[in-house]
C-alpha cells in the first residue's frame, strides 16, 4: 500500500500540532501538509499533492465547506481526494 499524504487544515495551532505529532508515527503516513485556514489551504493547494484532507468546518475567512469546494472546482489532476470534515460542538 502506498503511503499517505495528508493536508490538515484547522484554525487552532495547537489541534493541528497535536494531530500532526500524532499522524506522523503512523506507518501508513507519508507526508504532512498543513494550513490555518481554507483560504491558505486553497492559495497552497496547487503546490501540493495529497490523498487526504483533514478539514475544520468552522474557521474565519474561508470555511471548509467552502474551500472543500473550491477545491473540488480547481482539481486539475484527474485523480481522487478524500476530504474529511470536523464541526466543534
Amino acid at each position: 500500500m502506498d503511503k499517505l499524504r495528508i493536508y490538515l487544515v484547522d484554525d487552532h495551532k495547537l489541534f493541528r500540532e497535536g494531530l500532526k505529532l500524532l499522524l506522523s508515527t503512523q506507518d501508513f503516513v507519508r507526508h504532512i501538509y498543513e494550513a490555518s485556514n481554507g483560504r491558505e489551504f486553497i492559495e497552497n493547494l496547487s503546490f501540493v499533492d495529497c490523498d487526504v484532507v483533514l478539514m475544520d468546518i468552522e474557521m474565519p475567512g474561508m470555511n471548509g465547506i467552502e474551500a472543500s469546494i473550491e477545491a473540488m472546482k480547481n482539481d486539475r489532476r484527474g485523480s481522487e481526494r478524500i476530504f474529511v470534515e470536523k464541526f466543534r460542538y
